[in-house]
């Protein structure tokens, strides 16, 4: 009596799962193969599965980009300096960092003959070219230790002018193109401490540094 009774509760679980399987076949699943996009007139519509259950958010994008763009602090030809007002800044929570701005003043354009063999006769060269009428002083020191100085100019074909007589006189000028260049010390401000920055702190702090100037990017 019990194995007839174990079959025929074995045969119920067959069929029960054989209709559960058919009836799954006839109202379909909820999976991603199924779901089509539906179109609305010009519109494609896609969901997803996920979209189902769970509710849409919206995300906005933010950037945190300053749109002021930079402030700059500063203008000292000394970094000492530039290090002071950095933390005087910081001990108003204005954060910032040194930079190094560099800025070509002009250039010149230096005529000179290489050092000789000895100093002795770059100084015979010196009193040949003043009886020429050719200004000439010697360096003693340096990297430019018995050179030849036969001037400066600020334009280039007046250079070339002194080199062309000097070397119709027999000396072997040349022609140096030297450019003069200011480095200047700056604080720049960052973006947090853009928004503690207003008028009143830079007039305070302009009256402790004298040279202060303030430049917005």
């Amino acid at each position: 009596m019990m194995r007839k009774i174990f079959i025929l509760v074995v045969v119920a679980n067959i069929l029960f799962f054989i209709w559960m399987m058919a009836t799954k076949q006839e109202t379909g699943e909820l999976t991603a193969s199924n779901f089509k996009p539906v179109r609305d007139e010009n519109t494609l519509s896609i969901v997803l599965l996920k979209e189902v259950h769970e509710p849409k958010t919206s995300v906005i994008q933010s950037s945190d980009v300053d749109e002021r763009g930079r402030s700059l602090l500063g203008g000292f030809d000394d970094e000492e300096h530039a290090k002071v007002l950095l933390q005087r800044l910081m001990s108003l929570n204005i954060g910032g960092a040194i930079v190094e701005r560099i800025s070509v003043i002009n250039t010149e354009y230096m005529v000179y003959i290489p050092a000789g063999e000895s100093k002795r006769l770059a100084l015979r060269m010196i009193d040949e070219l003043l009886a020429n009428k050719i200004d000439a002083a010697l360096v003693e020191n340096g990297v430019l230790d018995n050179v030849i100085i036969l001037g400066s100019f600020s334009q280039e074909s007046a250079a070339s002018r002194q080199v062309e007589y000097a070397q119709a006189l027999g000396y072997q000028a040349e022609v140096k193109r030297i450019i003069k260049k200011r480095h200047r010390f700056w604080v720049s401000i960052n973006a947090e401490g853009q928004r503690l920055l207003d008028a009143q702190v830079i007039r305070t702090l302009k009256d402790d540094f004298a040279e202060l100037e303030h430049v917005q990017e």
